[in-house]
């Protein structure tokens, strides 16, 4: 029967594993992909799209590692 994994890793090694189709995000999937491992199917059909919100408490003088975080989140997931 089917199988409800909530954790991307576990979902893609549940998919390596030739445990069936999973809905993975890009970040999880690709490197995959790019070495063969993977096979997108459906490409055209897209699944949920998710928000990221990245919070951080607003001061005067931000250390610059979290604005680098913030750069870093937005750049990976824009």
């Amino acid at each position: 029967g089917p199988v409800v994994i909530d954790d991307q890793r576990a979902l893609l090694d549940a998919a390596l594993a030739d445990g069936g189709i999973a809905l993975l995000t890009q970040v999880t999937y690709g490197p995959m992909v790019d070495c063969g491992w993977l096979v997108r199917v459906l490409p055209d059909v897209i699944g949920t799209r998710l928000d990221l919100h990245v919070v951080f408490a607003r001061r005067d003088r931000q250390p610059a590692r979290v604005r680098a975080f913030v750069d870093a989140v937005v750049e990976a997931f824009a």
